[in-house]
């Protein structure tokens, strides 16, 4: 991906920067932050007055500043303020940067001979602010909002300034900067009109730790000589023990207002799990068709609606989420993520969330029967799916009660198993990088780069299978331990056992209601753990090798199961269940 110019990074990373998945930008995606120069020309493209990066950490907004006399339009002053407010993805902080840019006055000839209406204009003070506040139990700064006393009100370069000082900020080479940090008790209570706002908050509360936080920019004239300005955005923190970027804050939405004109607009905040096409081709070439033609995938179904297509105003692959973009199907639909190793949790609709996962597998299954199994120029071919089985709008949404009426279909097709693999253990970093919680977190798929041909995307498949083979010919890599940055646990499981993260988890349920679950431990071992009948937990066992990947289900029918891993020499490894016994295979190619 190329993103637009000046694009900042934040230097701060985990220990362990190796790209698990090659060709995977995720890492780096993450770190993006707008500079002063792409929030200005986002801003100037959009033509809004506040955008998003599709990492979902970082916002700016451009507000007008100007200072002119009462009933008197001869003279006047004004610069534009930009606003970058960045989350921290590894703590409960938030900072706000502001510059200023594009100052210029007027002065009608003959009107002011002395200068005395400029210097007024010049001399009228104004503070620029901003305010934070969270919900029940949630503070900003340690003050929360049932505490007396007014909220935490932080003004930018120490209080009222003269407009002229913001006028000559615009050479400025660095920006002024305010920051709060954000906390959350374990009292923290819900509203009825939060859950309103935020229906996943329901989800999220008690298990994730989650809290919001409400943040307002106010640009106030001490002598009323112009209009106030304020805008309400909102973010949220957390601390889900199953992603590795655990203790960080998102942005979830922005309102804006403006002086007396009330709410002229809100928007929801979603997130772009970027995938660039040379990562997986023959993976990104279904994606692209399932997004964009979806009555040509299998299964047909007539004037479908397929989720998780991106917006993508910029034309260069990622996702400001403003309203609109470019016509495709469903557009205005995301995905939403089942975290699966909640044996606690619950879908919107009821279900276990391992439940749901394992329903939208076997409506895959059922799918893939009908496909040729080996579609010629594919080696070791393995069925994929799209929308993933990993979210709630997998192949199972289409047979829910609740939704039968409307025209949902998702996408099934055999692909080489290399591919499948690298893409799914690229989604799964996904959601441990960019803070993807169960419940209601929205997000879309965008393929980066795609050829324009079909003899780019031949060429692309051939790179791809030249980058495996050179992999596999550098053999077998010395096991590594994890360092405690990349470690996660499952809050459902007793025992605190601690895998990778960027692995995440696999689960299966069988159908006498029993669970298993697979981890990479923190020494790249694999692990398992299932529940008996009663419910209770077997306990976590070794379940053999050495991995550089994490578990993934690739096929399940009652009680047979096939996983699949990749091992330290980057080869896909796979263990079976006997259903009649019960009993694992050894890890085999």
């Amino acid at each position: 991906m190329t993103p637009p110019d000046g694009v900042a990074t934040i230097d701060r990373l985990p220990a362990r920067t190796r790209k698990p998945v090659p060709g995977s930008i995720i890492q780096t995606w993450t770190r993006e932050r707008f500079t002063k120069e792409t929030c200005v020309k986002a801003i100037e493209e959009t033509g809004a007055g506040v955008v998003t990066h599709s990492n979902r950490f970082s916002t700016c907004r451009m507000v007008g500043i100007r200072s002119e006399l009462l009933n008197d339009p001869t003279v006047w002053a004004e610069t534009k303020a930009v606003f970058v407010s960045n989350t921290d993805q590894f703590h409960r902080t938030v900072a706000t940067h502001l510059w200023t840019t594009g100052s210029k006055m007027f002065v009608a000839p003959g009107s002011d001979p002395q200068g005395t209406k400029l210097r007024k204009v010049m001399d009228t003070d104004l503070q620029i602010l901003q305010e934070c506040w969270g919900m029940e139990g949630a503070s900003c700064d340690d003050k929360k909002p049932t505490d007396p006393g007014p909220v935490p009100t932080k003004p930018f370069d120490g209080g009222p300034r003269n407009f002229v000082d913001w006028y000559t900020k615009e050479s400025a080479r660095e920006p002024s900067t305010v920051t709060f940090q954000t906390d959350r008790s374990d009292a923290s209570k819900l509203t009825s009109t939060m859950i309103a706002e935020y229906p996943e908050i329901a989800q999220q509360q008690d298990i994730d730790k989650v809290s919001y936080h409400t943040m307002a920019t106010k640009i106030v004239w001490v002598d009323g000589l112009s209009r106030d300005f304020a805008a309400d955005d909102t973010f949220r923190c957390d601390n889900a023990k199953y992603l590795r970027a655990r203790h960080g804050c998102v942005w979830r939405r922005t309102v804006e207002v403006n002086g007396e004109s009330g709410p002229i607009g809100k928007a929801d905040i979603e997130a772009t799990y970027p995938a660039p096409y040379s990562m997986a081709p023959e993976w990104a070439q279904h994606v692209l068709k399932a997004q964009n033609k979806p009555t040509q995938t299998q299964p047909y179904a007539p004037d479908p609606n397929q989720p998780g297509a991106p917006r993508d105003p910029f034309g260069w692959g990622g996702t400001f989420n403003i309203a609109g973009g470019p016509s495709r199907p469903s557009a205005d639909l995301p995905l939403t993520r089942i975290y699966q190793g909640s044996h606690n949790r619950r879908t919107t609709q009821g279900q276990h969330a391992a439940t749901q996962a394992n329903a939208n597998r076997n409506m895959v299954r059922r799918a893939c029967n009908h496909l040729n199994r080996t579609p010629p120029g594919v080696t070791t071919p393995e069925c994929d799916e799209y929308p993933f089985a990993s979210t709630w709008q997998g192949a199972q949404y289409t047979n829910d009660a609740a939704t039968k009426a409307k025209p949902w279909k998702f996408s099934v097709k055999y692909i080489g198993h290399r591919a499948n693999n690298d893409a799914g253990r690229d989604l799964r970093l996904f959601y441990s990088w960019a803070h993807v919680l169960h419940g209601g977190d929205p997000f879309r798929v965008a393929v980066l780069d795609a050829p324009a041909s079909r003899a780019g995307h031949e060429e692309a498949v051939r790179e791809f299978a030249q980058r495996k083979d050179a992999q596999a010919q550098r053999g077998t890599r010395a096991p590594r331990a994890f360092a405690p940055e990349d470690l996660c646990t499952n809050p459902d499981i007793p025992g605190g056992f601690e895998f990778v993260c960027d692995y995440d988890e696999e689960w299966v349920k069988f159908d006498n209601g029993t669970f298993q679950a697979f981890v990479i431990g923190k020494d790249g071992q694999a692990y398992t753990n299932w529940t008996r009948a009663d419910g209770s937990w077997a306990g976590w066992q070794n379940f053999g090798g050495w991995h550089d990947g994490g578990i993934e289900v690739v096929d399940h029918s009652g009680g047979y199961v096939k996983v699949r891993t990749t091992g330290t020499d980057g080869q896909p490894y796979y263990k079976e269940r006997t259903a009649a016994t019960g009993a694992w295979s050894e890890w085999h190619k």
